[in-house]
């Protein structure tokens, strides 16, 4: 009986494990970043705090309005696409403060990916 806890407890703890790993950063297209970044001032009116950016309707400020500018209606979904997107992030949660300290400097170019900091300081 313990032997069948033990092994339900690896089965929930392990990946929760790798979940908290990959939750430490954010990954977005070289577009999506650059639009961030060149609209960080607009994010940072928003009054919203923290301020959820919708990366595909970037750099539509108001959430709602730029899920509605994203949307596309689709009715066979093109799996190679949808298999890329799977590996970027939709939607960046930062607070004003971390959003004023992201620079150029704090991303790391990856493969066609960049990786933000989930959590930002300025420096």
């Amino acid at each position: 009986m313990r032997h069948l806890l033990a092994c339900g407890l690896a089965f929930i703890v392990l990946p929760l494990a790798a979940a908290a790993e990959t939750q430490e950063v954010y990954r977005v297209t070289e577009a999506d970043a650059r639009c961030l970044l060149a609209n960080k001032a607009a994010y940072l009116e928003a009054t919203e705090d923290p301020v959820i950016i919708f990366m595909a309707g970037c750099p539509t400020v108001d959430f709602s309005q730029a899920m509605r500018a994203a949307s596309v209606n689709s009715v066979l979904p093109d799996a190679p696409a949808a298999a890329a997107r799977a590996e970027i992030d939709a939607v960046v949660i930062y607070s004003h403060a971390e959003l004023s300290c992201l620079t150029l400097e704090k991303m790391r170019f990856e493969e066609g990916k960049v990786i933000l900091p989930m959590e930002l300081e300025c420096d």
